[in-house]
C-alpha cells in the first residue's frame, strides 16, 4: 500500500509540475506555444526550415524535396502580417512527388526587412526574383501561388518576368480593381488602418467582425483582453 501511496503521490506531483509550468509559459511566453504549433504543423507537412543570404535580406523558407526540370516546383506567397507556415495544412494534403516551398516576405515570419525599404510591390518582385534565383527555381518550371498581398505580388512578378512562369495562381488577390471596394477597403481608404492593424480590443473585434464570415470564430472578448495585457507585459 505504501509503494502504490507513494506512486499517487509522484503522479500527482508530476502533473502539478507540468501544469504549473504550462500556466507559467501562457502568461509570460505566450509565443512559446504558438512556435510549436508552428514547428508540429511544419513536421506534419514534411518541409524543413532553411535560411539564405539575398543581398542584404536573410530570406527564411520552408521546403520539401528538390527541384526538378521535369514537373514545376510550387512557389508560395503569404499575405499581409502572415507568414510561410499558413500553408502547411495545404501542403500536407499535395502528393509526395512535389515540390512546394514557402517563404517568409520581407518584414514578415523569420525574413527581416530595413527600416527605410522599398515597399512598394514592384520593389517586392524584384526582391522575390533574387530569391527564386538564389534558391535555384529559375532552372525549370515555376508555379507561383499567391494569396491575398501574396497574390497581388505573384500576379506582378508574374507580368515582370512572364519567361519564368509556368503557371499562376491568385487566391484573393490584394491590389486588384474592383466594381465595388469592401468594407474593409472602404474603411482603409478613410484613414481607418486599425481594422488591419487593431491598437485596441474593440478595434481587435471589429477586424474580425469584417474579417470572418463564420462569426463564431471570433475569439471570446475576454480572450482578446488577456493576450492584450500580455502583449502589453512584453
Amino acid at each position: 500500500m505504501e509503494v502504490i501511496s507513494t506512486g499517487v503521490q509522484l503522479a500527482g506531483g508530476a502533473v502539478l509540475t507540468t501544469l504549473a509550468l504550462a500556466i507559467i509559459v501562457i502568461y509570460f511566453q505566450p509565443a512559446y506555444i504558438v512556435h510549436f504549433f508552428l514547428r508540429l504543423n511544419k513536421w506534419r507537412a514534411g518541409c524543413t526550415t532553411k535560411y539564405v543570404k539575398v543581398g542584404e535580406h536573410q530570406f527564411a523558407y520552408m521546403e520539401r524535396g528538390r527541384p526538378s526540370k521535369n514537373q514545376p516546383s510550387l512557389l508560395f506567397l503569404h499575405g499581409f502580417s502572415d507568414r510561410k507556415e499558413t500553408f502547411c495544412e495545404m501542403i500536407m494534403h499535395l502528393p509526395k512527388h512535389l515540390h512546394p516551398i514557402a517563404v517568409d516576405l520581407p518584414g514578415h515570419g523569420d525574413t527581416g526587412i530595413k527600416a527605410k525599404a522599398d515597399l512598394t510591390v514592384e520593389a517586392y518582385a524584384a526582391k522575390l526574383h533574387q530569391f527564386i534565383c538564389v534558391v535555384g527555381l529559375d532552372h525549370g518550371p515555376l508555379h507561383l501561388i499567391g494569396h491575398s498581398m501574396g497574390g497581388g505580388l505573384a500576379g506582378c512578378y508574374a507580368a515582370s518576368y512572364p519567361e519564368k512562369m509556368w503557371a499562376l495562381t491568385m487566391i484573393c488577390p490584394g491590389g486588384i480593381k474592383v466594381p465595388e471596394n469592401s468594407v474593409m477597403f472602404e474603411k482603409i481608404f478613410q484613414g481607418n488602418r486599425h481594422v488591419m492593424i487593431p491598437e485596441t480590443v474593440e478595434q481587435a473585434e471589429e477586424m474580425f467582425d469584417i474579417c470572418l464570415y463564420n462569426k463564431s470564430l471570433i475569439p471570446p472578448k475576454q480572450c482578446l483582453m488577456l493576450c492584450w495585457s500580455l502583449d502589453k507585459m512584453d
